[in-house]
């Protein structure tokens, strides 16, 4: 057994189930050189489990380790792991590295949009007057490391020590690369192409750990997307007003941008005519809506050069965006295409990688390995078929009913609803909150019951329509898990509204005190992306690759919705003894013979049922 020799390397007194069988796994795909697959739900101790293997591995071979996450708040995992291991008489050198602004020690400046944080940052370096920069490149950094590692650490402390010592956590973590064998990342640095922040990683002589990786190929899609809307355009057309003097070139490029509004206008239309997300657009397209771009960067340099002589301290224009996207539009690669989408009202033109493989295939082709984690991964030919992995993989899957007890759970489906798009109305809408509100009222303990929507739209459709006794929190754009757990400390009976994919769903613990405070999870509807010409063009690069178009719709769609439904109920599950009653409202649930069997494999009994005998059940389970 390889587990003996990672011992060293474990940060706790005892292996748990199947953590041993993990690290054994593990230790054997990097001897091979393979891409590891392990699926695991939350609670079994997979993080500690793989760096045990990890670090072993690389006390014998001169390897670098980075651990990438999603979220800050996923990458306090491995940071816990790593402080007991410390605890343990095992000091592993590590640092963390997120995107310059949030890691900037100037609040101000962390307050601006990202590309005027970039463009001050830059001016500010540029000219030496950032005194945590200069302070950081001058320093000796070997101390400090070991002073910043040697007690808690959190993403946010963090960056809050080295504020302190005067430092500049982004170049400070930069510079220490070599002296580190572990550096906690976002998957930005890597998968990421024309990245405005570039680290030297040599990915030859790297493994990588990737967690939550059933998010990559999203997350691959939106690194690699660009975009420039009507606010951009609108923005940029008073900034010319007010800092372009010479009269004949702000003419021209008012006459330009107004142009741009104009096609704007006329795209909005198609999209309306389309009903669809995203509507492709072809490369002429958005070369005629950009028509003058020489007049653009004249009127760009005035304006900086204005802004400057006038001391403005940030001298940012939104024609910066405009230009930067015409510069990747002109050099658009394979797999990236044009299309129009409206966000809150708000027209934008974007480009999109619609091949995440182009990208995953540069990185998993060169990497010394890879472990890719998650509770809830698709199968590998889905995997490996996205993103483009042509090494031999090896699976390990532990599944949700050899972890948790089928005396632990209860799923029920009602299927008098549905949102499926064209059957959406301000009736169904009604029921649903009707229904929403009925589960509320039958709860008889101080948990929280988590809902999770398809869509923001169809969520705000639904809350205008609940009891007005029921206590509920919303995700919003700037809702985080900090907050919710605060108004949950108040009165943990509370109606949850969170939307499928988002933050209170992936990566998250509603815990106070080790207590898990959710233990019913309502699924509204089938979280099954958007029709759109993107998931379109998507269906069609993969039934190429894998020449199966039926395959390719169940990535794009199906297997879309499982994963999204997976996570959703696993908040209520953060250990092998929670107990939770899941509700899914659908009837699609039932009419879609994949969806359903694939829920009957992964729970092992569904049963269809009413919302009175749902209320009767929650009522009878939940009594205290």
């Amino acid at each position: 057994m390889i587990v003996e020799k990672l011992g060293k390397y474990f940060p706790y007194k005892e292996w748990r189930v199947w953590q041993k069988d993990i690290a054994n796994f593990t230790y054997k795909c990097l001897e091979n050189r393979e891409i590891a697959l392990i699926e695991a739900p939350t609670g079994i101790g997979k993080t500690s489990a793989i760096l045990s293997a990890v670090l072993s591995f690389c006390e014998d071979h001169d390897l670098k380790i980075i651990y990438l996450v999603r979220t800050k708040n996923e990458a306090q995992a491995p940071i816990r792991e790593l402080l007991k291991l410390r605890g343990k008489g095992v000091y592993i050198p590590f640092t963390i590295i997120r995107n310059r602004l949030d890691m900037c020690c100037i609040s101000e400046s962390r307050k601006l949009p990202y590309e005027e944080f970039l463009e001050e940052c830059r001016y500010l370096r540029n000219q030496g007057k950032c005194p945590y920069y200069n302070s950081t490149v001058t320093h000796n950094l070997d101390e400090v490391l070991n002073e910043v590692l040697h007690d808690e650490v959190t993403a946010l402390k963090f960056r809050v020590k080295l504020c302190n010592l005067g430092l500049c956590p982004y170049e400070f973590s930069r510079q220490v690369f070599s002296k580190v064998k572990l550096i906690i990342m976002t998957y930005y640095y890597i998968f990421t192409i024309d990245s405005p922040e570039i680290l030297d990683l040599d990915l030859d002589n790297a493994i990588l750990i990737i967690d939550e990786a059933h998010n990559l190929p999203d997350v691959i899609t939106n690194l690699n997307t660009y975009s420039i809307s009507e606010l951009t355009v609108k923005a940029s057309i008073s900034d010319v007003k007010k800092f372009v003097s010479d009269e004949e070139l702000k003419n021209q490029v008012l006459r330009s941008l107004k142009n741009m509004i104009n096609y704007m206008v006329k795209f909005k239309d198609l999209l309306d005519e389309n009903s669809r997300e995203f509507v492709k657009i072809s490369i002429n397209d958005v070369l005629t809506i950009i028509d003058d771009i020489d007049v653009l960067r004249t009127a760009y340099l005035e304006i900086t050069n204005r802004k400057r002589s006038e001391g403005i301290a940030i001298p940012y224009t939104p024609l910066a965006r405009i230009l930067n996207f015409y510069k990747k539009v002109m050099k658009l690669r394979s797999g990236f295409y044009p299309f129009i989408t409206v966000k809150d009202g708000i027209l934008e033109v974007v480009c999109r990688c619609v091949d995440p493989a182009i990208i995953g295939s540069q990185i998993f082709d060169k990497v010394y390995s890879a472990i890719l984690t998650s509770a809830t991964l698709p199968p590998s030919s889905y995997v490996t078929s996205i993103l483009g992995i042509d090494r031999y993989v090896q699976d390990f899957r532990i599944t949700f009913r050899e972890y948790v007890s089928k005396e632990n759970y209860v799923v029920s489906i009602v299927k008098d609803v549905t949102t499926r798009y064209v059957e959406r109305s301000e009736q169904m809408y009604e029921k649903i909150g009707k229904y929403l509100s009925m589960i509320y009222k039958a709860l008889n303990s101080s948990k929280a019951i988590l809902a999770i929507f398809p869509s923001y739209n169809v969520l705000k459709s639904v809350r205008k329509f609940l009891d007005p006794d029921v206590k509920y929190v919303m995700e919003l754009s700037g809702t985080d898990i900090e907050q919710v757990i605060e108004e949950l400390k108040k009165d943990a009976k509370r109606l949850i509204l969170a939307v499928a994919g988002g933050k209170l769903v992936e990566g998250v613990e509603f815990r106070i005190n080790e207590k898990n405070l959710v233990n019913i999870v309502v699924m509204v509807g089938v979280p099954y992306p958007e029709p759109s010409d993107y998931l379109d063009m998507f269906i069609d690069i993969v039934s190429t690759r894998i020449n199966n178009k039926e395959t390719a719709w169940e990535v794009a769609y199906l297997w879309s919705a499982v994963i999204k439904i997976k996570q959703a109920i696993g908040r209520a599950f953060r250990s092998s003894n929670d107990k939770a009653y899941i509700v899914l409202m659908d009837k699609r649930y039932v009419e879609h013979s994949k969806l359903s069997k694939i829920l009957n494999d992964y729970f092992g009994e569904v049963k269809i049922t009413t919302i009175n005998d749902v209320v009767k059940e929650i009522s009878q389970l939940t009594s205290e």
